[in-house]
């Protein structure tokens, strides 16, 4: 039986990595410029008839403003992280990344590029990372 979209959800947020528990201390209760962020936020759209799925680690509505950390998992996914990257765009998202070494080793500049996305989307680090 297909595992639902909630549940993965669930099981995501419950098993998250380090890096992003210590963001989302940083970004939960609107504590990053008073935007309000969820974690772990499905984006359901169709490509050729079948139905797909991508979950983002963090999403703020209000910026359409899609945060991603990359691990180091994500050396292995270069071309699917940027043809993921591609589809959000497509869908209206704009996307911002970062490494788990920045949230660990500088992580107020990140909070300061998120928010600068958000004030600021023409200046933001889209795709970066």
């Amino acid at each position: 039986m297909p595992v639902s979209i909630k549940q993965r959800v669930r099981d995501l947020r419950r098993n998250q990595a380090e890096a992003e528990h210590l963001l989302w201390e940083r970004l939960r209760n609107r504590k990053c410029g008073g935007n309000k962020f969820v974690r772990q936020y499905p984006f359901p759209f169709e490509y050729h008839g079948k139905k797909r799925l991508f979950i983002v680690d963090f999403y703020c509505h209000d910026g359409r403003l899609a945060i991603e950390l990359d691990g180091a998992v994500h050396t292995k996914h270069g071309e699917y992280d940027k043809i993921r990257t591609e589809i959000l765009q497509i869908m209206g998202l704009r996307i911002i990344r970062f490494s788990n070494n920045e949230i660990f080793n500088n992580i107020e500049a990140v909070l300061t590029a998120i928010e600068n996305a958000i004030l600021l989307p023409s200046l933001s680090r889209e795709g970066q990372g």
